[in-house]
């Protein structure tokens, strides 16, 4: 989409004219997807702030569409597209080493997770309220690193594991959740996308 507008009062503009350059019509094909996409918008508009250019979160939205537009998997393009967004705005949580004593976790592992301490911390340190299984760090990690989203479906304990701990740093750092702001846009919101 491509937007002409000029500034009004306040926060308020004047839009001049619009042009689609690229419309997403297969994510209207699933409601599932279409709340997929809302869900993505809150977590963008929640997370930059307001007059302030991110091109590589619009660019990850746009690949986050597209991918929900060719039929990939809604809840795994939706929770990989939050932790590129994270990411790229500085927010990704430490999964590599515990965050209060350094100590790396074994190969192969689980780990306990804690948003409140900014990701994995160990047992000695008080570990976390979720627990991340080896597959689960290892996916997330690797997420962090590429702005590629799933083409298939995750097992359901790493999905299930990912969505927990991105729900803690959610209620953590947003002002209002991705959970609040869904709910207000559609009238209700039970969690996960069904």
């Amino acid at each position: 989409m491509n937007a002409c507008f000029r500034p009004g009062r306040g926060e308020l503009a004047h839009l001049d004219r619009v042009s689609v350059e690229r419309s997403f019509l297969g994510i209207l094909r699933s409601l599932k997807s279409i709340g997929a996409a809302g869900a993505a918008l809150a977590v963008i508009r929640e997370r930059v702030p307001d007059h302030e250019p991110e091109p590589a979160v619009f660019e990850t939205a746009v690949r986050f569409l597209a991918a929900l537009d060719q039929g990939a998997p809604v809840e795994e393009s939706l929770l990989s597209m939050q932790i590129r967004v994270l990411t790229l705005l500085g927010f990704a949580p430490t999964l590599d080493r515990c965050v209060h004593c350094g100590k790396t976790p074994a190969r192969g592992r689980a780990a306990s997770f804690d948003a409140a301490r900014g990701g994995i911390v160990c047992k000695a340190c008080g570990g976390g309220r979720v627990i991340l299984s080896a597959g689960a760090l290892r996916r997330w990690g690797a997420l962090q690193s590429t702005s590629d989203l799933p083409e298939e479906r995750w097992p359901e304990r790493e999905r299930q594991q990912i969505h927990d701990a991105l729900a803690q740093l959610d209620a953590l750092h947003a002002t209002v959740t991705v959970r609040e702001r869904t709910a207000a846009a559609s009238g209700r919101w039970e969690g996960g996308i069904s």
